[in-house]
């Protein structure tokens, strides 16, 4: 939360954090706690599901009625779209690399070459995103194609250039010459 803070300041931008939205990782009373009395945010922090009730008797003062608030704001409208907003990006970018880019399992030893693995999926992933972008294309193979038509199209005028008498002949014969 104070690096968002330090972001913003360093980015020059004049907004201010007011609403934390995390995933059920970041859920605990002291956080939730924390972030809404000490802080003053309004957090948007759905809970784990637990096999027992809670108890309020081992956690510090306040932490009930922040926790209560919270579950309140994840369960309205507004929190459900937050929600949506955190998680598809999100969410989506982990799976494709893990899924599609081979990334749920490694055959590499030692946690630093597994963690260059994964920095090169990830890599290959935001490329696609910006070629996707720039080009239309986020694969090469696409981008062959793309590259392809292209070039048909370019060929087709050329000789439509090149050879101007075939023109009007043609559109005669449509009834548009």
């Amino acid at each position: 939360m104070n690096s968002a803070r330090t972001h913003l300041r360093e980015s020059g931008c004049d907004a201010e954090v007011t609403k934390i939205v995390a995933d059920k990782g970041y859920h605990s009373a002291e956080t939730i706690r924390t972030l809404d009395e000490d802080e003053g945010l309004l957090t948007y922090i759905p809970e784990r599901e637990q096999a027992n009730n809670r108890k309020w008797t081992d956690k510090p003062e306040g932490s009930e009625g922040a926790f209560r608030r919270n579950r309140e704001r994840i369960q309205r409208r507004y929190g459900r779209k937050l929600q949506r907003w955190r998680s598809e990006p999100v969410e989506r970018t982990f799976a494709h690399v893990c899924e599609t880019g081979g990334g749920r399992r490694s055959w590499l030893r030692g946690r630093a070459n597994v963690q260059k693995r994964h920095l090169i999926a990830a890599t290959g992933y935001n490329l696609g995103l910006i070629l996707r972008e720039l080009l239309g294309a986020g694969k090469p193979k696409h981008l062959s194609a793309l590259a392809e038509r292209l070039f048909f199209t370019c060929l087709t005028i050329v000789m439509f250039l090149q050879r101007p008498r075939v023109l009007p002949r043609s559109l005669a014969r449509l009834g548009l010459a």
